[in-house]
């Protein structure tokens, strides 16, 4: 318990991991196992403990991560106790940012070792307490949100595994409400884009349904038809699957004389231990419709406007939807994060002007999540 308040207390959200590390590299050592400092970038690094084993046994690795999900200084977390970075022990509980997620955890594990080794218990294979950087679920949306802040989503334990911490078997003491989980699901990011014209109110009459926002309707409106079939689709384990609209930005706040050029949708899509990344990330036959009525059917194509390059709209003008996808897969047993990213895709088609496709960069976005075959770009 005075591990784990001390380990509360101190300050790592990600990005910042830096003095967390120094503090379980010193506990690591106190316990006498061999420790190595993986600087994964400046001021973030993994400390991983090794106890060798006598020979003859298969390897076990404990992971955790050291970054939290907040800072504690975030406005709607003022004035939270248990959700600042001062442990505390109430009732026999001990309360602050990380204890659950995961540094609770992180101190379980160093607690197992050391009382083992207390004990004079000398196991076959060896033992690994990898305290990682940059796991929890953030990543980088160039130019906004661009910085090691940012640099999360297994970063570190990328970074681990591909610098020779490697093991038989791996334990995660993520909190699952006190249950063992076997699998559990990854997850696609996707941002859809709609575009519009950038004028001054004055200069906006009749023009108010071409205008980012306003578009985005139908978009949105698609994604929620379309979320209860990919949710029926990637049932798991007696559990359905789940769609997240996690974010929306467009416009200025600050300026709102002007109309919204663009308006970005941020949509989370889970995956399924029993449903490969690759088949969710590609481009089926399919269709979908809108609320206006109209319906693409078939495998969208893809091809450039022979004037400009870019991507018909939704009303037959000409606008770019780029489409970013982050993936992360893991294997039966929690050891293994794959975070896959895939450059910025522009799906083009040309829109008609007469029979207007209002939906047409949804249902390319759909399509991608679907499952099935996309080819390079």
């Amino acid at each position: 318990m005075r591990l784990a308040v001390d380990l509360v207390s101190v300050p790592s959200p990600t990005g910042d991991e830096q003095a967390m590390g120094e503090r379980v590299r010193d506990e690591l050592e106190d316990m006498g196992l061999q420790v190595q400092w993986q600087e994964v970038e400046d001021g973030r690094p993994n400390v991983v403990g090794l106890w060798e084993g006598a020979g003859g046994g298969k390897s076990l690795m404990f992971n955790g991560h050291m970054d939290t999900s907040y800072s504690g200084r975030e406005p709607w977390l003022s004035g939270i106790r248990g959700f600042q970075p001062d442990g505390f022990v109430q009732d026999g509980r001990v309360y602050g940012l990380g204890i659950s997620n995961m540094k609770g955890a992180l101190a379980c594990y160093m607690e197992a070792v050391r009382a083992l080794r207390d004990a004079g218990v000398r196991l076959r294979g060896d033992v690994m307490v990898a305290c990682v950087v940059g796991e929890i679920e953030k990543t980088q949306w160039y130019p906004d949100f661009v910085g090691k802040e940012y640099r999360g989503y297994a970063s570190g334990s990328r970074f681990l595994t591909s610098h020779g911490a490697v093991t038989d078997m791996c334990v995660l003491g993520e909190p699952t409400e006190q249950k063992i989980v076997l699998g559990h699901y990854g997850s696609i990011w996707m941002r859809i884009s709609t575009s519009g014209p950038f004028i001054h109110t004055a200069f906006s009459e009749g023009k108010r349904d071409q205008t980012s926002i306003v578009r985005m309707r139908d978009v949105l409106d698609a994604v929620l038809e379309f979320a209860p079939e990919w949710e029926e689709r990637t049932s798991y384990g007696g559990k359905r699957g789940i769609v997240n609209v996690g974010a929306i930005n467009g416009g200025f706040a600050w300026r709102v004389s002007r109309t919204p050029h663009r308006t970005d949708l941020f949509v989370d899509f889970r995956v399924p231990p029993t449903l490969a990344m690759a088949e969710a990330r590609g481009t089926p036959k399919c269709s979908a419709t809108s609320r206006s009525g109209t319906r693409c059917a078939g495998s969208p194509t893809r091809r450039r406007s022979r004037a400009t390059g870019s991507t018909a709209s939704t009303t037959g003008r000409r606008a770019a939807y780029p489409i970013r996808s982050w993936a992360r897969t893991s294997t039966s047993t929690g050891s293994s994060r794959s975070p896959r990213s895939t450059p910025e895709l522009r799906s083009e088609s040309a829109a008609s002007h007469e029979q207007p496709r209002r939906i047409s960069a949804v249902v390319r976005v759909l399509d991608a999540a679907r499952g099935g075959r996309r080819g390079p770009e």
